[in-house]
C-alpha cells in the first residue's frame, strides 16, 4: 500500500484486525485465519473487485459507439 502512496499505521491495522475478529470474519488464532463467514465475504468482495477492475480497464462487455 505504501508503494501506492498510502500510509497506514500499525495501530490502525491492529484495530481493523480486532474488528474483523469481533465481526466473525477472522479467527483469534491469527490474522490470516478466515472463518466460514469471512471466506464467503472474501469471495463476494473478490467477485465485485473483478467486475470493477474489468470496467475500469475497459474489459467490460459494454461498448459505446457514437
Amino acid at each position: 500500500m505504501e508503494e501506492r502512496g498510502y500510509r497506514v499505521g500499525e495501530r490502525e491495522i491492529k484495530q481493523e484486525l480486532e474488528h474483523l475478529t469481533q465481526e466473525n470474519f477472522l479467527t483469534a488464532r491469527g490474522p490470516m485465519d478466515l472463518t466460514g463467514t469471512g471466506i464467503e465475504e472474501f469471495k463476494e468482495i473478490t467477485a465485485v473487485f473483478g467486475r470493477v477492475s474489468d470496467e475500469l480497464l475497459g474489459k467490460g462487455k459494454k461498448t459505446s459507439k457514437a
